[in-house]
């Protein structure tokens, strides 16, 4: 209740499994999301990932997970929510991570935005050449 409240160090896992965490939770409900991100988006995800580590040495490794010393600290205002849909939003998905403050609100974002890429791609599918 403390790290929400008052600003503490922030970790960042980076976990290897052959399984998304959709499929590996035990704890329903758990909605699997997939979005196609252009070359650009993926490279700007990729960097601002790399960009939120404070070193790029682990500082702890269990299981497949390694943790990292995170630029940013942990408190109410950016949580692991937050955290993920704002490196989605780099990677240019139409996302708030104001509104990702934990798992359902994060979950209606991704369904928001969802929507969003659906209503757009159906707008350039119905648009003629002239």
């Amino acid at each position: 209740m403390r790290a929400l409240f008052w600003p503490t160090e922030g970790i960042v896992e980076v976990g290897h499994y052959g399984r998304v965490w959709a499929e590996r939770t035990p704890q329903p409900p758990s909605d699997l999301f997939t979005f196609r991100l252009t070359e650009e988006g993926y490279q700007r995800l990729q960097q601002h990932l790399h960009a939120t580590l404070l070193i790029e040495k682990p500082v702890a490794t269990f299981g497949q997970s390694a943790f990292y010393s995170a630029q940013r600290s942990y408190h109410l205002f950016h949580t692991c929510h937050q955290y993920a849909a704002l490196a989605l939003r780099e990677a240019g998905l139409p996302i708030s991570p104001f509104w990702a403050f934990n798992r359902a609100s994060f979950a209606s974002e991704l369904r928001r935005a969802t929507r969003i890429i659906e209503e757009h791609s159906r707008d350039v599918q119905t648009v003629e050449p002239r």
